[in-house]
């Protein structure tokens, strides 16, 4: 087993001129952009957060565009910089494009046109169309905050209690709570956890949960079905059950839902699903038994990591369960 040192070098060699190239591009940069993917989850937020933190400290101006940041991340540092309104201006020299697994999914600046040749990708996610004049792309490691760890490591950046912080949010976030966390994540996270982040602060915040909630999730729970031919334990809400209780946000906030699902019992596939009005489905899948649920999720348009991922595609709630169920026979044949 490798040692967390062993780890690092084995990472900072390997990628050794993609952190280079960064730091030269940082250097040489005034004003900065930020931008990732639609419905920007804990991972999103907490990368961007992070690599603004450093960039604060080397006297960068910077920009942060995102929309719908969800609200319990509200108390990672420099939060309040994130801006829903397009900038007033085109003039960066950079553009970070962080955690949006394909251009199709990148939130973009409205009339704001984008230059490639500015933009500097980093994610972790394998399956999409990823642009940029430079490219950081770590398909094996848990979330785009630990790929940002690597990075501020290998250029000898300083990560003081806030930057951990974020980067701790977004690894936690991005592997349901460290249940799908690998040992270089772990090792990472007691990194981050000697530098001060603030575990206790981010777990409250990832485990708590409105009234309204709890009752949704009861019903969520109410609705629970076992599929024994595909050992899949499955639910879903609909888009009324939401409106009910005035809860809009969906899966942007902790995704207790599906997160919830997958602790119950023992199935290789966990699927949630919300049904929208529009005759439209969201999904989420889990898996805790080896199966690759991204593949299942890029069947159906979506995309996400090996044990978490998610899809939207049209249809009824029983439409949109036999479409997983072709998707889950290719991947179990």
């Amino acid at each position: 087993m490798k040692s967390q040192k062993g780890i690092l070098i084995m990472i900072n060699k390997s990628y050794k001129k993609e952190f280079k190239n960064i730091k030269e591009e940082i250097d040489k940069a005034k004003n900065i952009l930020f931008l990732t993917h639609r419905a920007p989850d804990g991972d999103a937020i907490g990368s961007v957060l992070a690599l603004n933190l450093y960039l604060k400290k080397q006297k960068k101006n910077t920009y942060i565009y995102i929309l719908g940041a969800p609200r319990f991340l509200n108390f990672l540092p420099y939060f309040e910089e994130i801006k829903t309104k397009s900038p007033k201006h085109q003039d960066f020299d950079l553009i970070f494009s962080l955690d949006y697994a394909g251009e199709e999914r990148l939130e973009k600046p409205f009339h704001f046109f984008l230059d490639k040749r500015k933009i500097i990708s980093i994610d972790h996610h394998p399956e999409g169309k990823i642009i940029g004049k430079i490219k950081l792309i770590l398909p094996f490691v848990s979330s785009t905050s630990e790929i940002l760890y690597y990075l501020l490591d290998s250029i000898k950046a300083k990560i003081d209690k806030n930057i951990a912080t974020c980067l701790l949010a977004g690894i936690l976030t991005d592997t349901g709570g460290f249940s799908f966390a690998s040992q270089n994540s772990e090792r990472v996270v007691g990194k981050l956890l000697k530098e001060g982040a603030e575990l206790s602060k981010i777990m409250e915040r990832y485990n708590s949960f409105s009234l309204s909630r709890a009752r949704i999730l009861a019903k969520m729970i109410s609705r629970i079905k076992r599929d024994e031919d595909f050992e899949m334990l499955w639910s879903w809400l609909s888009f009324d059950d939401f409106k009910r209780e005035k809860e809009r946000s969906f899966l942007q906030e902790p995704p207790i839902f599906p997160d919830f699902l997958s602790r119950i019992d023992k199935a290789k596939v966990y699927l949630f699903m919300i049904e929208y009005k529009n005759g439209r489905v969201k999904g989420s899948l889990r898996s805790r038994q080896g199966v690759d649920v991204s593949k299942i999720a890029q069947g159906l348009g979506g995309g996400g990591h090996k044990s978490a991922s998610g899809f939207k595609t049209t249809g009824t709630i029983k439409e949109v369960l036999e479409k997983v169920k072709r998707e889950l026979k290719k991947e179990l044949k």
